[in-house]
């Protein structure tokens, strides 16, 4: 069996990584570690073949995790599995998963992985491989969507600033059902035909708002990037209020704050 699933993993062992990742909304902010492992010294030596780990500092290697929840684990409500390149390297210590299991329980349902990056550091003792992993997280609230991704690939936004969407009053309904969440909805944008501006969709078919002409100028080349890679624009929105009353931001990086020659990711991950 590959790195990755096709569907539910197999209960059996590790719970493999999904086919399609996430990496988050935010800019990492929170750093968690996987417990040294004895029982994974194979894994490590795999990992860390062609370094040198003989060295008195030991070696370093910095990659990309990806985090998928264990929802059969017996011993351990939240577990979290972690992969890197292939191989299993521990689980996600016991605290910070218990502060991500709601976010994760909803990647889960939509057969996605959180992608973070990783730094991994290994040194070779008299008896072992002593080995860390270090993760870059987001933010708890920077995970999980409400509602689901676009069905065709997709890329995530850079992080950035929020920008209060116009015309959304007139097309609340289709967000009725998240606004008393208060939490994050994924926003597809398109371009506009009539003004060059950036429309704001649930899915390429309902319209929810649109990004005000200032604001969009500077983010349409990132917009233009991602179509170019046959990738579905996609930025955070953000829905509080109520039926009555209710705002509606989304928070996207522009070319100020990422450049215009950013690079977009397929599906959000690596």
């Amino acid at each position: 069996m590959g790195l990755f699933s096709k569907g539910r993993p197999d209960t059996s062992g590790p719970v493999r990584p999904y086919l399609k990742s996430f990496a988050g909304w935010e800019a990492p902010s929170t750093f968690a570690t996987v417990e040294d492992s004895l029982e994974l010294q194979d894994d490590f030596a795999a990992l860390f073949a062609g370094h040198n780990v003989d060295d008195i500092h030991g070696a370093e290697i910095d990659d990309w995790a990806y985090l998928v929840r264990d929802r059969n684990n017996p011993d351990d409500y939240a577990a979290v599995c972690v992969w890197v390149q292939g191989h299993f390297v521990g689980y996600l210590d016991h605290a910070t998963a218990g502060k991500y299991v709601v976010e994760l329980n909803g990647l889960d349902a939509q057969e996605l992985n959180l992608v973070v990056p990783c730094h991994l550091w290994a040194q070779r003792t008299k008896s072992r491989l002593a080995n860390r992993v270090t993760l870059s997280l987001p933010p708890v609230g920077g995970v999980g969507p409400v509602n689901l991704f676009p069905r065709k690939a997709f890329t995530i936004l850079p992080p950035g600033e929020e920008i209060p969407l116009e015309d959304y009053d007139n097309h609340i309904a289709p967000l009725h059902p998240y606004i008393s969440t208060g939490k994050t909805v994924p926003v597809a944008l398109w371009m506009q035909e009539d003004d060059g501006g950036l429309g704001a969709y649930l899915d390429k078919k309902t319209y929810i708002g649109r990004v005000p002409l200032h604001a969009a100028e500077l983010i349409v080349p990132l917009v233009r990037i991602a179509v170019a890679h046959k990738l579905i624009p996609v930025a955070r929105g953000m829905l509080t209020g109520s039926n009555i009353r209710n705002d509606l931001t989304i928070v996207t990086g522009d070319t100020r704050t990422v450049g215009s020659h950013w690079k977009p990711t397929h599906d959000g991950g690596k």
